[in-house]
């Protein structure tokens, strides 16, 4: 309840202000939470036509530093900003930056050019949002304007996996009684076809016999135990949830008779997917 409360009363203070896309015209290429060597994405890949990075939100520069003078320069040329409720916003693979730096920015200032700085392979922004206050990494998209995409999430597969069998479902099956597991691939995209680039939906969500079973939502990373855990739906780490490229939704039981499986996924635009697949249960 803090961890929203803390994203709600920050939305709120942030509307008196103009917050923007980091590059004008900018597109996502990686979402937050998505599978990034092992690991869940800290934050977003921003790419566009422009090569100018400006704040989203007028803030106060805390930290820089150049590729070269880091220990581990994962980042490449990183800024820091903080802003208001202890909000920070890291800008990473930037282009060298040289001299003294503006403390003080607004919406309007340039912070940076874009890069390829770091371990990337492509010139793009890496764009963070820390909450300091509670301590956990904040989707990015959940702040920013709404980037216009109009197509909804694609539920590519699902898949029940037991202790004897892959079954990989189609709108109707037939079935033995018994538990398993269940494996979805599910891609997003902002619909237009000429960048063709999948990212992981906002959230997906399992209902089996009419009820909600799991939840996952991509609002927050919070580091729990030394390990990172996603937040937002039911919470998971990071490998109980990716399992060799798919989505881990949780277990059910499948009792003889007809039973229905539903798997539902929207994007943070609120285009929403849904498939239904019947269950004949021997």
């Amino acid at each position: 309840m803090r961890k929203v409360l803390s994203v709600l009363l920050f939305l709120a203070a942030s509307s008196l202000f103009a917050y923007q896309w980091p590059i004008a015209g900018g597109f996502l290429t990686a979402s937050f939470g998505e599978n990034s060597s092992d690991s869940f994405l800290k934050g977003i890949r921003i790419s566009g036509p422009g090569s100018i990075v400006s704040p989203f939100l007028k803030g106060e520069l805390i930290y820089y530093g150049n590729e070269e003078d880091q220990q581990a320069p994962v980042l490449g040329n990183v800024k820091v900003l903080h802003h208001e409720n202890g909000f920070r916003s890291i800008y990473g693979h930037l282009k060298p930056f040289f001299g003294e730096q503006k403390v003080f920015l607004e919406e309007r200032d340039q912070l940076g050019l874009v890069g390829d700085s770091g371990r990337t392979d492509e010139k793009n922004l890496f764009f963070m949002v820390y909450d300091s206050e509670m301590n956990q990494y904040v989707n990015p998209q959940i702040i920013l304007p709404p980037s216009g995409d109009s197509a909804p999430p694609r539920i590519e597969t699902v898949t029940l996996k037991s202790d004897n069998s892959l079954i990989l479902l189609s709108k109707s099956n037939r079935l033995n009684a018994g538990r398993v597991q269940v494996y979805v691939d599910v891609l997003d995209s902002d619909g237009n076809s000429s960048r063709n680039i999948d990212t992981v939906p906002y959230s997906i969500t399992m209902f089996y016999l009419g009820n909600e079973i799991n939840q996952i939502k991509f609002d927050t990373l919070k580091e729990e135990n030394g390990k990172l855990v996603l937040r937002g739906g039911n919470p998971v780490s990071f490998n109980d949830l990716y399992s060799d490229g798919s989505l881990y939704l949780g277990e059910i039981y499948l009792s003889s008779g007809v039973a229905f499986l539903e798997i539902s996924a929207s994007d943070i635009s609120g285009n929403n997917s849904i498939s239904t697949f019947q269950l004949n249960i021997d």
